[in-house]
């Protein structure tokens, strides 16, 4: 009789929300020889087995699963995952509100919802800056850490996401997300508002559907307007207008 070891094999991490001990033994089991890691991050619990097997007289297989010690990265990652999914009912995101400030305080939503240097000019004040949430930064902490490979496997296959809504002075706004792992981001379409709450819209196909109201900022009314018209669209005058397509194409007119 011989053991044989899947050494060669990768290691896998396994997700087992809310599992017992046992539970967790089988999930490795099934994963196959080798090391794995087994993690619930509702309860919090990391656990890493080794499975092996050796043959029995039927021409086939024992299985074995044994227990082993699990990294201190792999427990941390597992934990800062779990705060976050408790905070978050499981959603693993959550919405922040920041002023703008800084490099970009004399900066709208107009400059940052299109590519181009004033949209990298905001993206870069997020990456920079901190969003205040006090698990994500949790996150980031463990991320920013020369991890295992399970560790990092599992940071990655879990994002953490924060919703940054920056507001502008003028009072026009736009969103960005930002990703806890890498820290990557990028601002999320359809959502910049002007001054008076009006979204702005990207492109002409964009426009149908949108309804407008300018009825407490006239202000802001004329920057929409000569907007829409660049991206070829009828505006009538007014400062409320409904937007449609039809097969004239695309118009907006007071309502």
């Amino acid at each position: 009789m011989f053991i044989m070891f899947a050494s060669s094999a990768p290691a896998l991490e396994v997700p087992c929300p809310n599992c017992s001990q046992a539970s967790s033994a089988i999930a490795a089991k099934n994963a196959g020889l080798g090391t794995h890691y087994v993690y619930d991050i509702p309860g919090g619990v990391a656990r890493k087995y080794t499975v092996e097997r050796e043959p029995n007289e039927m021409a086939g297989y024992d299985y074995f699963v044994f227990p082993d010690d699990v990294e201190q990265d792999f427990v941390d990652a597992v934990s800062a995952l779990s705060a976050v999914w408790h905070e978050t009912n499981g959603q693993m995101q959550k919405s922040v509100q920041v002023q703008a400030d800084g490099d970009i305080a004399g900066l709208t939503a107009w400059d940052a919802f299109l590519p181009g240097p004033g949209q990298q000019q905001v993206l870069n004040w997020v990456g920079t800056g901190d969003v205040s949430w006090t698990n994500f930064l949790t996150v980031q902490a463990v991320s920013a850490r020369a991890l295992i490979a399970a560790a990092v496997n599992v940071l990655k296959s879990n994002p953490v996401v924060a919703k940054v809504t920056i507001v502008f002075a003028d009072g026009s706004r736009i969103d960005v997300i930002v990703d806890a792992w890498d820290l990557n981001h990028s601002v999320v379409p359809d959502s910049a508002y002007d001054a008076a709450g009006n979204r702005i819209p990207d492109s002409i196909s964009d426009v149908g559907g949108l309804v407008f109201d300018y009825t407490n900022n006239g202000a802001a009314e004329g920057r929409m307007r000569n907007w829409i018209q660049v991206l070829g669209v009828s505006v009538s005058v007014g400062v409320r207008w409904a937007c449609v397509v039809s097969a004239a194409g695309t118009s907006c007119s007071p309502y």
